[in-house]
């Protein structure tokens, strides 16, 4: 081999190893590590640098956020049903996901601006004592939607949710780490224009990152079936 490219290889093991220290020892962030030495690549973001259950476990999510989540938006039906008022889906999902940052707020450590120039919220990591950013999705059906700031690579909530004709909420939720590139870009409307909520996110993406061992089912289930041709993903009543 040559000596020139023997030195090489040396000092890229020696910088991937430094960099890898750096990260484990001193607490930084994988991607922060990667500044420091020019190699930040998309990838990098790929995996959390910390344990997602420094934020909050799923004890606390099924414990202390699920049901102040699922008691206001089941006050708010009720009240909007006792008035005959009348609330499209569209509007119903807005209101539950500002309850469920609420939960989130007042369930954990968390704080949850009002911007749409900032993160949903804002979750208190146990390791690193810092407020780090959380977006949180909600849907009805089986497919997320990314506007203009999901884009930003960060930990996300997953709930899709369903209200019962007795008012009974049941839901999926998993939490993940995404980057751009993990949406899937719609295509133009009719007259050429982009959508603001131009990208999604499947059951069938999340499918991929949990047996990738990138994600984590919260609450519900989701499995394969029919020879792993097909995705079922199950709503579990909250209690």
């Amino acid at each position: 081999m040559n000596l020139s490219k023997s030195y090489n290889i040396f000092y890229k093991t020696i910088l991937a190893d430094t960099v890898i220290r750096l990260s484990t020892h001193f607490r930084f962030d994988y991607e922060e590590a990667m500044d420091l030495f020019k190699l930040k690549k998309e990838k990098v973001y790929s995996f959390p640098s910390h344990n997602m259950n420094n934020y909050f476990t799923r004890t606390n999510f099924t414990n202390q956020i699920l049901p102040i989540f699922a008691t206001k938006l089941q006050h708010t039906i009720a009240f909007f049903k006792s008035e005959e008022g009348d609330l499209s889906s569209k509007t119903i999902s807005e209101i539950a996901s500002q309850w469920l940052e609420v939960a989130f707020k007042n369930g954990i450590e968390a704080e949850c601006p009002k911007k749409d120039s900032e993160p949903d919220c804002k979750i208190f990591n146990k390791e690193t004592q810092k407020m780090d950013p959380w977006e949180l999705k909600c849907t009805t059906g089986e497919n997320w939607r990314g506007g203009e700031y999901s884009k930003r690579p960060g930990y996300y909530v997953l709930m899709a949710y369903n209200i019962t004709g007795e008012n009974e909420i049941e839901c999926f939720a998993g939490r993940l780490y995404l980057v751009e590139s993990d949406w899937n870009k719609s295509k133009k409307n009719k007259e050429g224009k982009k959508n603001y909520y131009a990208t999604t996110f499947g059951k069938k993406d999340l499918m991929a990152k949990i047996e990738a061992g990138e994600a984590e089912i919260l609450f519900g289930s989701i499995e394969r079936y029919r020879n792993n041709k097909c995705i079922r993903m199950t709503k579990q009543k909250i209690s």
